[in-house]
């Protein structure tokens, strides 16, 4: 959930797996990269192997050059939980007490969302189209959608709070997030209108991913009993996804529909590499929580204590 605070506390600690299917055609593996910070991070973002954000708790912001990971003022000293962008010099972070803050490829600026709203996601198909998702302080769904201006609310149904958004375009984006009895709900947006989907499952869902219209993914799983849940949309319906035995699942993210990464709870790393989800062997029990890759070779996960791990199949 990106950090999400119903999911627990932030802790991480430094990882390091090796893998000889997933990209690059080698051995690759997970390893820790100086951050310059302890500070929790909740998500990373970016538009190019040399222009990567991550950003987290009170407000902390990351740049990745290339070469080193460096901070810069982020414009607010709220925790911030998501980021994404259309562009380099586009970019939105939001996160607790309503924030958001842009990037305009010089600086950050905070940019007025009318409301106190937790937004967990954010999730764009272009500088005039924007989702950012959420909850109230009463745990009710927020929408709000970005036109190039400013921010309005949009209205989505039944679900009790939206944990994460994506899409493939601007008549295709979906939302995750739980409903009152706290079981795993699905919103769609078709261009028009939102509408709830059945999801496939009773388990809460904390994250989604998109490689197409009729092929997207959404995890999450059962709190309680710390297992993960993994569900599949073919373009007709979502429905519930054979996968090995995992804790609870905070976030998924993928490159393409043979490349999709899944962490979660106790070091969980599942891998998709277009037949089967496989479990990837770690050496922690900490918790996962962002994701971003710029392909199969090249991957990046972030979490508490200012931790950044790297994926890189690429080779010398």
């Amino acid at each position: 959930m990106n950090v999400n605070v119903k999911t627990g506390p932030l802790v991480f600690a430094a990882l390091a797996i090796a893998c000889s299917s997933c990209g690059g055609g080698g051995t690759a593996s997970w390893t820790s990269v100086p951050s310059g910070t302890t500070i929790g991070l909740a998500a990373i973002w970016g538009s190019s192997t040399s222009d990567i954000w991550a950003v987290g708790l009170n407000g902390v912001m990351l740049h990745w050059n290339g070469k080193a990971w460096s901070s810069t003022p982020s414009g607010t000293a709220s925790n911030l939980f998501a980021i994404w962008g259309p562009s380099a010099t586009d970019i939105w972070a939001v996160g607790g007490d309503g924030a958001a803050v842009h990037w305009d490829g010089t600086s950050w600026s905070a940019v007025s969302t009318g409301t106190a709203t937790v937004f967990w996601g954010v999730w764009g198909s272009g500088s005039r189209d924007v989702w950012a998702v959420g909850e109230t302080a009463d745990y009710t769904n927020t929408i709000l959608h970005w036109n190039g201006t400013a921010w309005s609310v949009a209205s989505t149904g039944a679900t009790l709070w939206h944990d994460a958004v994506w899409g493939s375009s601007a008549s295709d984006v979906w939302t995750s997030g739980n409903d009152r009895d706290l079981s795993g709900t699905l919103a769609h947006w078709d261009g028009s209108s939102w509408s709830s989907v059945p999801s496939g499952t009773k388990e809460l869902l904390s994250g989604v991913w998109s490689a197409g219209a009729s092929d997207a993914w959404a995890v999450g799983g059962d709190i309680n009993e710390d297992t993960g849940t993994i569900v599949h949309w073919d373009g007709t319906a979502w429905s519930t996804f054979s996968i090995p035995a995992t804790s609870y699942l905070n976030a998924v993210r993928g490159t393409g529909p043979d490349n999709v990464w899944a962490f979660g709870v106790d070091g969980a790393i599942l891998h998709w590499d277009g037949t089967a989800w496989s479990s990837m062997p770690n050496k922690t029990k900490q918790q996962l929580y962002g994701i971003w890759g710029s392909g199969a070779d090249d991957a990046w996960a972030v979490g508490d204590d200012g931790v950044i791990l790297r994926w890189d199949a690429r080779g010398p």
